[in-house]
């Protein structure tokens, strides 16, 4: 009957610990390397996503007017606003510099939002970076957290913000949180920053937004 020594024995076991490692060290690596690839999935997906609702935003257009009082001895017929309207695209919003002093109150006709900006619908989308869709969020406000303002009680001087297809019977107009030019100015710059320092984050270097 032939006999193990111990040397042989302990050398067995080192063998089979070695192998044992080996395993474990192959099964880790395929588990890092499923999950990075989930990842890179997802973020795929994320680019995908961002890249869908930059094109969306650069081809959303609104019309802003100005609406500007006319001194007292030039009204006639009951006219009290002269109109001047550009349809501007979003991004456009965060260069409005027209009269700044004159114009700072800024009225929305609409029901809500997403008639103005249609994009803001990627706000509720899960693959939507975090930091884009709070964004979206302070630009977007819905009715309930408005002001609804008869024709006759706006000021003098505002601007106003309507749809590209908006309804010239529109009766009412809607003041939203962001009731002055500046702070509209900064949810428009925000969104356009938060979407360039994530593309950015991600490689995109040559950015035509």
């Amino acid at each position: 009957m032939c006999c193990i020594s111990t040397y042989d024995f302990l050398k067995a076991l080192l063998d089979i610990s070695a192998l044992l490692v080996s395993i474990a060290t192959l099964v880790l690596a395929w588990k890092i390397y499923q999950n990075f690839d989930v990842k890179k999935q997802y973020v795929n997906k994320q680019l995908d996503t961002v890249t869908n609702l930059s094109t969306e935003i650069t081809n959303t257009k609104v019309y802003v007017s100005f609406y500007r009082g006319i001194p007292e001895e030039f009204q006639n017929h009951g006219h009290t606003h002269v109109l001047e309207a550009y349809k501007l695209d979003f991004f456009s919003l965060k260069s409005i510099n027209k009269n700044v002093d004159k114009f700072e109150k800024v009225y929305v006709r609409a029901s809500r939002m997403n008639q103005i900006f249609s994009f803001l619908d990627y706000m509720s989308n899960p693959v939507l970076p975090s930091t884009i869709a709070k964004k979206l969020n302070d630009l977007h406000k819905y009715i309930e957290y408005s002001i609804c303002t008869p024709k006759e009680e706006l000021p003098n001087n505002y601007i106003l913000l309507s749809p590209v297809s908006r309804s010239e019977n529109e009766k009412l107009f809607f003041t939203y949180e962001y009731k002055s030019r500046e702070e509209l100015r900064e949810c428009v710059t925000a969104v356009h920053t938060a979407i360039i320092e994530w593309l950015k984050k991600y490689g995109a270097e040559d950015i035509n937004l």
